[in-house]
Order: C-alpha cells, then structure tokens, then sequence
C-alpha cells in the first residue's frame, strides 16, 4: 500500500505543479482533480483525473521545466504499468501495481 501511495503522490504532486503553471478551469468544488483507488487480490489501481487541456505527466524530457520529473520517473520505475489518456477534455492518468512488488 505504501509503494502504491508513493506512486500517487509523485503523480498528483506533478499534476499539480502542471496546473499551477498552467492555469486551468476549474470544477464548481474549486478541486484540480480526483483520486480514485481501487484494490484486487494481485494489484492496486489509483486513477487520477483532472479537466482541461491534454497534459501527459508521461510525455516529457527533462530540459528546464519549473517542476522536477525524478517523482514521475520514480513511479514509471515502480508501477507495473501506468497509462494517460485524454478523453472528452478529461486527463486520466491510471496507475497499475503489483501486491507482490
């Protein structure tokens, strides 16, 4: 549980300096985005969600960026797998790991 709450963290921390950076509308509750967690026998699954512009915390090179990428590296490395899609101006970011890491 703890891996996969780091995993989050990294995520949600760089989404959130993304945002920061990068004003965005935001919903009626005033939130930036929503954390789901979901937990199987074998894995656990944190989905992160946030409106707005297409933005990829998974597409990047480290090249200057106001924001670090060693958290959303440190996740890649630990996730089993972790996978953005955008749809209907929703950026969902699932994030997959393993019980038995």
């Amino acid at each position: 549980a703890f891996i996969t709450a780091l995993c989050a963290e990294e995520l949600a921390v760089d989404m959130t300096a993304h945002f920061k950076a990068h004003p965005v509308k935001r919903r009626m509750d005033n939130a930036i985005f929503d954390i789901k967690v979901f937990d199987d026998e074998s894995s656990m699954e944190i989905i992160i969600r946030s409106m707005g512009t297409p933005y990829n915390p998974l597409d990047f090179e480290m090249n200057g960026e106001t924001f670090a990428k060693a958290g959303v590296k440190l996740a890649q490395k630990i996730a089993e797998k972790i996978i953005y899609t955008n749809v209907y101006k929703m950026n969902i970011v699932s994030i997959v790991v393993s019980k038995n890491t």
